[in-house]
């Protein structure tokens, strides 16, 4: 979190939802048969600005044997295990950010999974470093709905958000 005075400003959840909602809309218009992928979400200084901030999502590379025949629980379970040490969290952080005031203030994962009703859904499952939890999805040919749950009370027992949790507790600096 910031200091009042250091001239980062805070994570702005409303601001952060619209980002994500853009997110899952570049993947609609990208197609749907593309690979899971994690995202740093940070918040950094415009380019050529030292006042103006925004909000960015940095795609984080992740080996190709995690993706092989495994669901987001399996991939996210094995990135957390990655994160957690030092000299990883140095490294995604130094391979995320290329400005010293940018910092980290979540995660996000992209993923197609199968409905309850075996259509198949694009999501985009986010946590916040204030453990907010967000939920974008879109059934293929469908309107995007999505969901914001502040206090982590909705999607504390959703596998991906709690290892998207743990992951902004792992690479809190």
């Amino acid at each position: 979190m910031n200091s009042p005075g250091n001239g980062i400003p805070d994570l702005n959840r409303e601001h952060l939802l619209k980002h994500l909602i853009g997110i899952e809309a570049f993947g609609e218009s990208s197609g749907w048969n593309h690979s899971p992928v994690l995202l740093a979400i940070t918040n950094e200084p415009a380019p050529g600005t030292a006042d103006e901030w925004r909000l960015a999502a940095r795609s984080v590379d992740v080996p190709r044997r995690i993706w092989h025949d495994a669901g987001p629980i399996e991939v996210l379970d094995a990135l957390l295990a990655q994160f957690r040490s030092p000299a990883s969290q140095a490294v995604a952080v130094l391979t995320s950010h290329d400005n010293p005031y940018t910092r980290n203030v979540g995660w996000a994962f992209v993923y197609i999974k199968q409905s309850a009703d075996g259509k198949e859904a694009r999501v985009v499952d986010a946590a916040d470093e204030h453990g907010g939890l967000y939920r974008i999805a879109r059934l293929r040919g469908a309107a995007p709905e999505n969901e914001y749950d502040a206090d982590g009370s909705v999607y504390a027992e959703t596998p991906t958000h709690r290892i998207l949790l743990q992951l902004v507790t792992a690479t809190r600096l």
